[in-house]
């Protein structure tokens, strides 16, 4: 049993190690002494079936097990004729970083992408979102894919509407990790878990 145990800690050990990856992308936020675990910000890049529109502002909601909710304000820039992807955060990146912070973890199970009142439709094909961390030594980006080119298409409709990302981020997790649904039960979750902050004890979210 023993032995059982702790082939299965390594295991679980090595999930979280092949998810930090050093980036050459800029980052768009400062590095500070109470931020450096935090994320610092986000790349969502989102290919369309559809001639994409012109710049727009979309928001990405983060909800926890209460329902509670904080959403991050980002602009999409039309990169070419089906590309869309964030430049600049038209809020802060204070929402981001609090995700990041104690007792914020249960933020993460759920993330949508969301249309306000007046905005139009994105026939979404494929999309990747990637959060930043700084890393403690060095001061080099980690880089989370949560999703990483991933096939969705589906349609966020117009008006106010919302597109439910977990499932395809959690696929994408547990393929980043090298496994399925079948495997065990704890290993599984500790993949869906690769990329979240902030504790899970339920009781203390904040």
């Amino acid at each position: 049993m023993g032995i059982f145990m702790a082939s299965f800690l390594v295991f679980i050990f090595n999930i979280y190690m092949r998810k930090n990856v050093t980036l050459k992308k800029v980052n768009h936020a400062s590095k500070t002494s109470t931020s450096i675990r935090l994320p610092q910000s986000i790349t969502l890049q989102i290919e369309t079936n559809t001639p994409a529109s012109t710049n727009m502002t979309r928001i990405l909601i983060f909800e926890n097990y209460e329902g509670r909710r904080i959403e991050l304000p980002i602009k999409l820039m039309r990169t070419n004729s089906h590309g869309l992807e964030v430049t600049e955060f038209p809020d802060t990146l204070h929402n981001l970083q609090l995700l990041g912070s104690l007792n914020h973890r249960s933020f993460w199970d759920k993330i949508y992408l969301k249309n306000g009142v007046y905005d139009t439709k994105i026939h979404i094909k494929r999309m990747t979102l990637i959060v930043h961390y700084y890393k403690v030594v060095g001061g080099a980006v980690k880089d989370i894919p949560l999703l990483s080119n991933t096939l969705i298409n589906r349609v966020l409709a117009n008006a106010v509407s919302e597109m439910y990302l977990t499932p395809f981020i959690e696929r994408q997790t547990l393929q980043y990790a090298g496994l399925t649904s079948q495997n065990h039960p704890a290993a599984v979750m500790a993949a869906k878990d690769v990329g979240k902050s902030g504790t899970s004890d339920q009781g203390y979210d904040q």
